[in-house]
This record gives C-alpha cells, sequence and structure tokens, in this order.
C-alpha cells in the first residue's frame, strides 16, 4: 500500500500520463482501485482519456473509459456511466473487430440497474466464451461478472447466492479487484447466517481496508463493522460509516450505508429515526435507477407504515441514448460537429443526426440552449 501511494501521488504530481507514457494509465488505475483512492481515480480517470483521445491512443482509451463508467456508476450516474461503457465497446471494436465484450464490460452496471434478465444473458455469454482470445486470463471479466452477481443478489437480499459466490472468492483470492465484494460477503454472512463466511470477509476488508487508509477504504470498514457488532454498540460504526462515505463520490455506498443503518433502525424498533434514513435511502436509489435497492428500501419503510412508489426511475422517453449524450455534452461545452465527429470517431452528418434528436426529446431548438441541467 505504501508503494502504491507514492505510485499514484507521482503519477497525479508529473507527466506519468503524457504523450509516450500513457500506457502507464492501466498501472495507475489498478493502483486506485486497490487503494479505494476515488479521488484519485476521479483525477486520473479523467485525464488519462483526454490525452487518449488527443493522441488517439486506442489501447489506453479502451482502459480509460471503461474505468471512467465504472466511476460514474460508483458515483451512481448511471446515464454516464453507460455512455461510457458504450464507447468502450465503439473503441474496442475497432480496434480489434470483436464485438464480444460488448456482453459483459458493463454488466456490474446492469446488475445496479436491477436488469436480472440482461445480467443472466451477459453472465451467459461468458460462461460460453471464457476462453476465448478476447477473454483468456482476463482477470478484470471474472471480477465483473462476480461482482454483477453479488450486486445483484445482495441488492434482491438474496444471501445464499452471494455466500456461495464468496466461498468460491476466498478459494480463488485473486488479485485484482477482489477486496470491492469484501463488504458484500460481510452483509451476506451476518444477514444470511454464516458468521464464518463474514468473519473471514471481515478479516480480509480489514486488513486491506486499513493498509488503504482511504475514506472510501474506511467507510466500507466501519460499515461491516456495524453489522457484525452486538445491537448496543453498532450505531456509532453506522454514523462513522455515513460520516466517511458522504465525503467521498461514492454514493452508491452511501446510500448503502444508509439502507442498512435504516434497516437496523427498524428491527430496534426506533420507527421515527429509521424512517429518515431509509427515505434518504430510497430516494438516492431511485434517483440513480438502481432498482432492486430501491424496492429493497421501499419494502422496509412499508413496514413502517410509509408508502412509497414501486419502482426506480427510468427517464421515460425523454432518456438521451449513450451516443447522444456524449454528442449533446460535447456540444453544450462548445465543440463544433466537426470537433465532436473527430471526438467521438463518426461523421459531421452523424453528429448533426444525433442532436436533432436530442433537440426533439429536450424540447429545444438550437445548441445554445442545452445546458447542463438539461442532460441530468
Amino acid at each position: 500500500a505504501p508503494a502504491l501511494r507514492r505510485a499514484l501521488a507521482a503519477a497525479r504530481a508529473g507527466d506519468a500520463l503524457a504523450a509516450g507514457r500513457e500506457s502507464w494509465y492501466v498501472l495507475v488505475f489498478v493502483a486506485a482501485m486497490e487503494l479505494w483512492d476515488d479521488d484519485a481515480f476521479d483525477d486520473l480517470t479523467g485525464r488519462g482519456v483526454a490525452i487518449a483521445r488527443e493522441l488517439g491512443a486506442f489501447a489506453t482509451l479502451q482502459t480509460a473509459v471503461h474505468s471512467a463508467g465504472m466511476i460514474e456508476m460508483w458515483r451512481g450516474d448511471f446515464t454516464r456511466a453507460r455512455a461510457y461503457f458504450a464507447e468502450f465497446v465503439e473503441v474496442l471494436n475497432m480496434v480489434s473487430g470483436s464485438p464480444g465484450f460488448a456482453e459483459p464490460s458493463d454488466v456490474t452496471l446492469k446488475a445496479w440497474r436491477g436488469e436480472r434478465d440482461r445480467v443472466a444473458a451477459s453472465l451467459d455469454y461468458l460462461e460460453d466464451n471464457q476462453h476465448a482470445p478476447i477473454f483468456g486470463g482476463n482477470i478484470l471479466v471474472l471480477y465483473l461478472a462476480r461482482c454483477a452477481r453479488v450486486v445483484l443478489a445482495t441488492g434482491g437480499s438474496r444471501y445464499a447466492e452471494v455466500i456461495a459466490e464468496a466461498r468460491r472468492a476466498y478459494a480463488e483470492n485473486l488479485p485484482y479487484g477482489e477486496h470491492f465484494t469484501l463488504p458484500d460477503f460481510v452483509e451476506a454472512g451476518v444477514r444470511g447466517g454464516d458468521r464464518e463466511v463474514a468473519r473471514e470477509g471481515m478479516r480480509r476488508l480489514t486488513e486491506r481496508a486499513l493498509a488503504a487508509g482511504t475514506p472510501w477504504a474506511l467507510g466500507l470498514l466501519a460499515r461491516s463493522r456495524a453489522l457484525l457488532a452486538p445491537d448496543d454498540g453498532a450505531e456509532p460504526h453506522y454514523q462513522e460509516a455515513i460520516d466517511l462515505l458522504g465525503g467521498t463520490r461514492v454514493r452508491t455506498d452511501l446510500a448503502r450505508a444508509h439502507l442498512l443503518y435504516g434497516e437496523w433502525l427498524r428491527r430496534r424498533r426506533r420507527r421515527g429515526d429509521a424512517r429518515a434514513r431509509l427515505r434518504t435511502a430510497h430516494e438516492m436509489f431511485t434517483g440513480m435507477g438502481a432498482a432492486a435497492f430501491a424496492e429493497r428500501a421501499r419494502l422496509e419503510l412499508r413496514a413502517i407504515g410509509d408508502r412509497v412508489a414501486g419502482r426506480a426511475a427510468s427517464g421515460g422517453g425523454r432518456e438521451l441514448t449513450a451516443q447522444e449524450r456524449r454528442v449533446a455534452e460535447l456540444a453544450a461545452a462548445g465543440a463544433t460537429n466537426a470537433e465532436i465527429a473527430t471526438q467521438l470517431f463518426v461523421s459531421a452528418s452523424t453528429v448533426e443526426y444525433h442532436l436533432r434528436k436530442v433537440f426533439r426529446k429536450l424540447g429545444i431548438t438550437s445548441r445554445r440552449q442545452l445546458a447542463r441541467d438539461q442532460l441530468l
């Protein structure tokens, strides 16, 4: 961990991602992941995308836009995440001519959105093609699949599925990204009655989170400690988790801290306090489009007599596609059609086509009317 922190500091302070060194991006990306460092992740992802676009470094752009999609997903901005994942597939297809990774690339986002059928299709595709050259030995693919299974099952409180996944993960002990599922394994072990799984997840999480020392890592550690604590000692840990995670960009994990705290408060029969936490969680999950977790919060609220809408907002017919959103954001920033076409590797006429659709969906007539608040 100290070596990774020094590497991240050097990458952010110097020219590690400058021309000729752009291939280093994947290394600093992994370092930020391993340390749960959302500040470094955000900074380096933005720089990596910009430099890769400027240089036309497609291999680096693949990694950069995929990591940008991951951080937007953790932030709870699922629309922007989807746009980045769509760009990843476009660049991948241009470079390799293989559309295969289109299926699993955004599978964890699909899980957050509660799209069980689409997650199942992606996982089936992975299972059928895991030995193909594009997937062979790719730990990232295994990590994405595991995260998707865990997120989908945890959102639906299907803890037996998460416990089975935990046992496989503990046995494999993959070196990349596995620590992100450890808080889920603790929750599943506690709620599913398997204290051995919970304790082992907590042991691994404690070691890694304390070594990382970032607010995101320590917030997840506090949230997990609350789950394992006796009832009379859990509340300070929940409050610490919310304070720490509230200081990060990671709204998905913050919303889950509110949900778990609210569930604990309801079981302690503190209905007023529980209602406040559960409403916060429900509003956050609904705003993101995290359907399964929003439904879990709704059912908890119903148990204390609150009535809320039954589904996460989907955006309706006005919702922009991933490509439309990217075109609109660039146009709102002042880019010309030719500049947008160059950045997105499409023709100027394609940009014009997408802009016309954007104007119609947003009820505007010119690019001058585009504004950030219309795109949220």
